[in-house]
């Protein structure tokens, strides 16, 4: 599955990485060349070969960069050839990387680039659980692409969908100029290295009750976020954050009737799949320009200082989810409208290569603010924290899924 390359030449060095997602039909990235295309190495020329057991399957490739030197996130956006969500078929590829107009400045020594190939047709996963609690089974299905027309009701009440992310590496938390900022969100390199699916809205008041039967909700609407939700309701009573479930919780439920193993995504999942790629304190590739009411926070999320705009059919408190601007991926209400439960304790912020994902104490940890929030409490690195026990009218989720 890895391929590891150590490249010298003149001009440039780097330390390739290739990973691949594996399915159904495996897919594999391999021999990997980087060649500069002018002395400056202003641009460079990367090549690849993309196998699989599926040829006539289309094919998504990520490359993603990070300066170990300057322990920094490198975007790998300026690139023409067979790159970026571009669809391939398996076999040989390359693409140029213009380096010096995405990271002015470019060192290429102890670099590090990540080939990242993931089958397109499975690019979102489909739960069906409009058979409601008794069903036996709930039946899984894939798509490559949004619906023409865009999602429609019934992938918010009767259908969970959830997006297949990329590996990656990124910056958790937020600098130190950040506006906003509180002192727990100490900046620090994180590497996902396995893709993984997150929901592309947050569990609604319909699907948690298609599932569990009822709804909890104080603020009702078949389209609104599930809220009074502990993180017991949704896992069931655990003293640290591994793979047990109860078995009659949401999770524990979703797993029996599907095979799957979901859960709740990992504080670092969640981060870096809000971000999608972005490193500033919105998704949408913008700072605050306000700490309380801001009117680049208006345009992704719900949050107390647009609450009466009438967005999504209600004008109190959150509303309906995917009425605001989705991110990158697609991602819908990751700043504000509820707080999401995240897997992880409420210690510091996870270190290197997904590590102690389940420590932190009895606490867990709170994401992405909500519509009681003020705008600095809905940024990307916003921490919070609770205990498993607790709930609120403002307290929702959204499930994630290692495959």
């Amino acid at each position: 599955m890895f391929s590891n390359n150590a490249l010298k030449f003149a001009a440039l060095s780097f330390l390739f990485s290739a990973f691949a997602f594996r399915a159904d039909a495996e897919i594999n990235v391999k021999n990997v060349v980087c060649k500069p295309q002018d002395p400056s190495g202003e641009k460079v020329d990367i090549s690849y070969e993309v196998s699989s057991d599926d040829p006539a399957g289309e094919i998504l490739v990520y490359p993603t960069g990070y300066d170990k030197s300057a322990d920094l996130s490198v975007p790998i956006s300026s690139t023409t050839g067979d790159a970026i969500e571009k669809p391939i078929k398996p076999g040989k590829h390359h693409f140029v990387w213009n380096c010096a107009k995405d990271y002015p400045g470019f060192d290429p020594k102890n670099f590090d680039l990540k080939i990242s190939a993931l089958k397109k047709k499975e690019l979102f996963l489909v739960v069906d659980l409009s058979g409601g609690k008794d069903a036996e089974k709930y039946p899984v299905s894939y798509l490559d692409r949004v619906p023409e027309g865009g999602w429609s009701d019934e992938y918010k009440t009767k259908k969970l969908v959830l997006r297949l992310v990329p590996s990656g590496t990124f910056m958790m938390g937020s600098p130190k100029e950040e506006f906003g900022r509180f002192d727990d969100e100490s900046a620090r390199q994180r590497t996902l290295n396995r893709p993984f699916y997150i929901g592309v809205f947050e569990v609604t008041q319909k699907q948690y009750e298609l599932v569990m039967g009822d709804s909890p909700s104080y603020y009702k609407g078949d389209e609104r976020p599930v809220e009074l939700n502990s993180y017991n309701d949704v896992r069931g009573a655990t003293e640290s954050a591994d793979s047990a479930v109860n078995a009659d919780s949401f999770i524990g439920r979703l797993r029996k009737k599907t095979g799957m193993r979901f859960d709740l995504p990992a504080e670092d999942q969640w981060e870096y799949a809000c971000r999608a790629g972005t490193s500033t304190a919105l998704n949408s590739g913008k700072n605050l320009n306000g700490t309380d009411n801001c009117g680049n926070a208006n345009e992704v999320g719900r949050y107390h200082g647009n609450q009466n705009d009438g967005k999504g059919g209600y004008d109190t408190a959150y509303t309906k989810v995917g009425a605001y601007k989705p991110n990158a991926w697609g991602l819908y209400d990751m700043h504000g409208n509820v707080m999401e439960l995240c897997l992880n304790g409420h210690g510091p912020a996870p270190k290197g290569e997904d590590k102690a994902i389940g420590s932190g104490g009895s606490h867990r940890v709170l994401r992405g603010g909500s519509w009681r929030h003020a705008a600095r409490r809905c940024r990307s690195a916003y921490r919070n924290y609770y205990h498993p026990v607790d709930s609120s009218n403002n307290f929702g989720f959204r499930v994630s899924l290692m495959p």
